[in-house]
């Protein structure tokens, strides 16, 4: 269950980015409800007849996400063309669009993909969703594909069969330093508390003392 964890926390320290050079790049637009979604294609140097994939982010990613150029040289390798497309807001479709994605927003895949020029639909479409991608993709698996899409992957990582949508070692620092200023508050709240009390104790001993010499 941890290997997927694992293989993220490697690649992030021992990152090497594929070489795409020999697979001709070519920048796509396509229209989503009054946005534009940017995407990089690479093309196959020679016709291979397979399907292109088409690769989808997960949270705060892009094109650029390094799983996402692991993947795009693991399948062009392989004789695929390969979409990498950027969500709105994602990337430089940061430029383009007046909205954010969110992992509900499926219709906007949908739209894309109807929105693919016919020959690299030809082939059929393989879908790849990254972790909150993944969750985007099997939402519009669900809701019904276009007949071009052949294959789709999930690859958000499970835990025990449900599905990890987030980022776990940000996730982490992130419960750590809340952890962290909840005990310092806690401390500090309870340093008010014992201030407060000696302020009492001495404003008491104050009276006392001054009824005292009044008797």
């Amino acid at each position: 269950c941890a290997l997927p964890i694992l293989q993220t926390i490697r690649n992030s320290l021992l990152f090497r980015p594929p070489d795409l050079g020999a697979y001709p790049a070519e920048r796509i637009q396509l229209a989503v409800r009054g946005d534009t979604l940017l995407g990089m294609l690479n093309r196959q140097p020679h016709s291979t007849n397979k399907p292109l994939v088409v690769l989808i982010h997960g949270l705060t990613g892009s094109e650029d996400s390094r799983n996402i150029l692991c993947s795009a040289g693991f399948y062009l390798h392989r004789g695929h063309p390969v979409l990498r497309l950027n969500l709105r807001g994602a990337g430089p479709s940061l430029a383009t669009a007046r909205s954010q994605y969110h992992s509900g927003r499926s219709e906007d895949v949908r739209e894309a993909i109807a929105g693919l020029p016919p020959p690299l639909k030809r082939d059929g479409i393989v879908l790849v969703g990254v972790s909150l991608g993944g969750n985007v993709v099997l939402k519009y698996l669900a809701e019904g594909a276009d007949p071009a899409v052949r294959a789709l992957a999930d690859t958000a990582p499970h835990v025990a069969g449900i599905p990890i949508l987030l980022n776990v070692p940000a996730f982490g620092i992130v419960a750590l330093v809340t952890a962290l200023l909840l005990l310092g508050a806690r401390e500090s709240a309870r340093a008010n508390a014992v201030m407060v009390a000696v302020k009492l104790d001495r404003k008491s001993t104050r009276l006392n003392s001054s009824h005292s010499q009044q008797s």
